[in-house]
């Protein structure tokens, strides 16, 4: 067996086992988390479309009374919630929403949080206005929530962070969607460990049918294809209550797949490389 051999058979064998690592979590039963917590009050961001309000929809379910926070998209009313469920229609990168937010956790003490909310509108980053505000709406307040969940809930709870493929490649025209995704991820991974009696999972989908993420980009091949091997929104929100406390990290979808497995063999120049190249028709759309 020639080092040529070698080499092919330890590929193959790495990328088995990533993509059993990864649907392995699919498997596994929906967990009812309201009986598993001990407690009625859960919290969503961005829980007013795509996968947060299947989210949404999934909790009530199980009973929760539920603060979703989220843009006014009609699609989910205060009459669809339990009592003493709120809807949120604030602006997340004010400082006022996030008092408001935090004052609710500090008299409910919920169990459980979830980070959906996230927003990517494409753009050439010097034509963006006011950065700070979505450094505001998608890290500081994800931050500042983070923080005061943990402070009221010490035991029995759970966090979810929604990270996403984009995390794991370049992604010109979405720098700073790419960005937050980045910090979600280690921030999440960084608190798992330091939090260990609070379950957190961190779910890193790829491209998903139904949410924002289509509606802003250019009629252009590419998210064409990615759409066609995208998921549902049903099918990722399911992940979070068959995974958590299983693992601590999931990726989902071919898109995830494909790009971790490549990030971990592609020199980090090649794929910048990669990307230059298969970003420079749409310069057109964005000059």
């Amino acid at each position: 067996m020639n080092v040529f051999t070698v080499i092919g058979v330890l590929f193959v064998l790495f990328v088995i086992i990533r993509l059993l690592i990864s649907i392995i979590p699919m498997f596994l039963p929906v967990q009812d988390l309201m009986a598993k917590y001990r407690s009625k009050f859960a919290i969503v961001t961005g829980g007013t479309d795509g996968i947060g309000l299947s989210i949404v929809k999934k909790l009530a379910k199980q009973g929760f009374s539920i603060y979703v926070i989220g843009l006014d998209t009609k699609k989910v009313m205060i009459d669809d919630l339990p009592s003493g469920s709120v809807i949120d229609n604030s602006d997340l990168s004010s400082a006022e929403s996030g008092i408001r937010i935090c004052k609710w956790i500090e008299e409910c003490k919920p169990s459980f949080l979830v980070h959906a909310a996230g927003l990517c509108i494409p753009s050439k980053f010097d034509m963006i206005d006011e950065p700070n505000k979505y450094i505001d709406a998608y890290i500081s307040s994800m931050v500042q929530i983070t923080q005061t969940f943990l402070k009221y809930r010490k035991r029995e709870g759970g966090i979810v962070f929604f990270s996403s493929q984009v995390a794991l490649w370049s992604n010109p025209f979405a720098s700073l969607y790419a960005a937050t995704k980045a910090f979600t991820h280690q921030f999440a991974r960084s608190i798992a460990i330091e939090n260990p009696n609070i379950e957190t999972l961190v779910i890193s989908p790829g491209a998903v049918n139904g949410t924002s993420f289509f509606r802003h980009f250019p009629y252009y091949w590419y998210f064409y294809l990615i759409r066609l091997i995208g998921q549902d929104c049903e099918t990722v929100s399911n992940l979070v209550f068959k995974s958590l406390g299983k693992v601590s990290s999931v990726d989902t979808g071919i898109l995830t797949y494909v790009t971790r497995i490549m990030s971990g063999l592609v020199d980090s120049n090649i794929i910048d490389k990669l990307a230059s190249i298969a970003a420079k028709p749409l310069q057109k759309y964005f000059n």
